[in-house]
């Protein structure tokens, strides 16, 4: 075991969770790896199928994590009312995009209790369709207001100089 695995190991053994042994108080584990924030300790001997198996998780929590703070912020402000500040503080992303998450996220809101009583594989499949939609969406909506003000541009008359 490496100093790091060892150092990241005793820590996460300190702090423990008894509700979720995968996360508590900022440590949580891949494939059985110790994780904080900032790093993974990888043992020497990881065998390779672990070694992709993890790449995938973390794959799918980095292709998720906008609907899932999205999802959480919708919720938040039914259940809480204005959630901005505590979304800001908690994930240190900007005000503009949390409020694109949101967005979105709640033009799909019924489609998150469907997803809940889908076996796994459909949901991650329902997402991967839904984020390309979502994504496609937001593109053509940019396009059009970009297509727009240089449609403005271009039909203003010019001015004179003379006023």
């Amino acid at each position: 075991m490496s100093r790091q695995t060892a150092r990241l190991t005793r820590r996460k053994a300190a702090v423990g969770s008894a509700s979720n042994p995968n996360v508590s108080a900022g440590y949580f584990s891949v494939e059985g790896m110790p994780c904080t924030a900032t790093a993974i300790a990888v043992a020497d001997d990881l065998p390779r199928e672990r070694w992709e198996t993890a790449l995938r998780w973390l794959g799918t929590v980095e292709r998720g994590r906008q609907w899932w703070i999205g999802d959480l912020l919708v919720h938040g402000g039914k259940r809480y009312g204005e959630t901005y500040d505590a979304a800001i503080e908690a994930t240190g992303l900007a005000l503009s995009t949390l409020k694109a998450y949101k967005r979105v996220a709640s033009k799909y809101e019924g489609i998150a209790a469907a997803l809940a009583r889908q076996d796994p594989a459909q949901r991650l499949e329902a997402a991967k369709r839904d984020m390309s939609d979502a994504i496609r969406a937001e593109r053509r909506a940019l396009r059009a207001r970009r297509e727009a003000r240089a449609l403005g541009r271009l039909n203003r008359p010019a001015q004179s100089e003379d006023g």
